[in-house]
């Protein structure tokens, strides 16, 4: 299942349909291919809502293996986070991949990368002290906007802080490599998912890639990221789920 000119469609082939994506993504246009797995089941986002797929992970990695870059989010419960983490290794000896998840230590860091894993996305708000042993070009700090306010930052508890207090905080420690944002609300039209996209480029003007998980859709949505060179899609479920 893939866009065919701007909606998405299924097709026959799926493989066709990656290579028409992959068209797309010439000329330096990246794009992230991310699922979550919780030890057990793949799981994906629709409609702010985590879905199970009725594909296995061995399934769901022949169909993302044809992106470049794969993102695992790591979404186990704490008796399941060991072999969670074996799987992730396990995919990561073979694939090029994101991770985000339980990143508690220094060990976790180690660990992790010492098993090929691309980079390591922290989510906000970060341990300075373990941030700052990351090499540089291997963390990517994960920031949430809050659903009713694109300008505030959400932690996990709810808590609220000011987008502008944040990339103070990020330039202050250096932290400028890369950053992923996740929207908490899905852009109601493109008009939307534009402006969103200029005020991020203006906030992150000082920054490297910035990685936006915004719940796209179609390439057309694609197509307008793709005007921000600095910025790379994450897309979802919406692209491999059949």
């Amino acid at each position: 299942m893939l866009a065919n000119r701007d909606c998405l469609q299924i097709k026959e082939n799926w493989y066709d349909a990656l290579a028409e994506l992959a068209s797309y993504r010439q000329h330096n246009r990246e794009v992230v291919c991310q699922f979550g797995y919780d030890g057990k089941n793949v799981l994906f986002k629709r409609r702010n809502n985590i879905e199970v797929s009725k594909l296995s992970l061995e399934q769901t990695l022949q169909k993302v293996c044809l992106f470049d870059d794969i993102k695992v989010n790591d979404l186990s419960q704490k008796d399941l986070r060991l072999e969670n983490r074996k799987v992730i290794r396990r995919i990561a000896n073979k694939y090029y991949i994101y991770t985000e998840g339980a990143v508690d230590s220094l060990e976790d860091v180690e660990d992790l990368l010492s098993h090929s894993i691309r980079k390591i996305v922290m989510p906000y708000p970060i341990n300075p002290d373990l941030a700052l042993k990351f090499p540089k070009t291997r963390l990517t700090i994960g920031l949430t906007l809050a659903s009713n306010d694109y300008s505030m930052v959400e932690a996990a508890n709810l808590q609220v802080t000011p987008l502008k207090k944040v990339v103070d905080e990020l330039i202050r420690l250096d932290l400028r490599q890369s950053v992923q944002v996740t929207l908490n609300r899905e852009p109601t039209d493109e008009e939307e998912l534009l402006k969103i996209a200029r005020e991020l480029m203006l906030n992150f003007k000082n920054f490297g890639r910035v990685y936006l998980d915004s719940g796209i859709t179609s390439i057309r949505e694609l197509r307008c990221l793709w005007r921000f060179p600095k910025l790379v899609p994450i897309v979802g479920g919406a692209f491999w789920e059949d």
